[in-house]
């Protein structure tokens, strides 16, 4: 049986966390004891059911700002 990766739980809980503490993803991770890959796909499940704010990628941005 496959492993389903940021299920429910973990979504509440990550929920919580960046409305009462606004921690970073790395963050979450440490207090959850989780995987980056489960606080991947918690969020971006979070941001497809509109229960967050879409969250930027912040590689992008600073690549774009070594550019400039």
């Amino acid at each position: 049986m496959k492993r389903a990766y940021g299920g429910k739980e973990i979504q509440d809980s990550i929920f919580n966390l960046l409305h009462s503490r606004n921690m970073s993803s790395i963050e979450i991770c440490d207090h959850l004891g989780i995987t980056i890959r489960d606080a991947a796909i918690a969020i971006r499940t979070l941001e497809e059911q509109g229960r967050i704010e879409v969250v930027r990628n912040i590689l992008t941005t600073s690549h774009k700002i070594q550019e400039s």
